[in-house]
């Protein structure tokens, strides 16, 4: 049991990193509700989309067979979204709001990997994240205009001094 628990941890890690979770943490109450409620809407969207899927497996196993374990770490998300909306402290409040959208986020990595669907369809990431990304991405592109922009000024001094030096002659 010890071992199943471990490789449910890593898969839940590998699909919502840490920095992605403090993320999820740092955003306002309310966005981080929307963001859980968001998720498990698209898992149980992205299950009902594969439970209608012929699946074979080792021997006849019926699609519903096949697809409950999802649909139970789907219902165990509702469940602490539903935690949440009862909860009086805030903090704890978000804890498991957030808890409830990693959970329905493992789950729609799950479902998408072996039913062949688009995981980046289903997945809400955290939107600091996707901001950071940007920012990055933004930042790089500057640092290539400067550089384009510093080879430009370059090639333009070592002609101005060819030329200088070719009139010298």
């Amino acid at each position: 049991m010890r071992a199943s628990r471990d490789s449910v941890w890593a898969r839940a890690q590998a699909v919502v990193s840490d920095a992605e979770m403090d993320a999820a943490r740092a955003m306002p109450l309310e966005q981080v509700r929307d963001m859980a409620k968001a998720q498990i809407d698209k898992a149980k969207a992205a299950w009902s989309e594969a439970s209608k899927l012929t699946w074979w497996g080792d021997g006849l196993l019926p699609n519903y067979l096949h697809w409950k374990p999802y649909k139970d770490v789907i219902a165990n998300a509702e469940m602490n979204f539903d935690l949440g909306e009862k909860e009086p402290d805030g903090a704890r409040r978000k804890e498991l709001y957030v808890l409830s959208w990693r959970t329905a986020r493992t789950a729609v990595d799950s479902i998408a990997r072996e039913a062949n669907l688009d995981r980046s369809y289903w997945s809400i990431l955290a939107a600091p994240i996707v901001e950071k990304g940007k920012q990055a991405l933004d930042d790089a592109k500057e640092q290539i205009r400067q550089a384009t922009n510093t080879g430009l000024y370059a090639t333009i001094a070592i002609a101005i001094l060819f030329a200088v030096l070719q009139a010298r002659k």
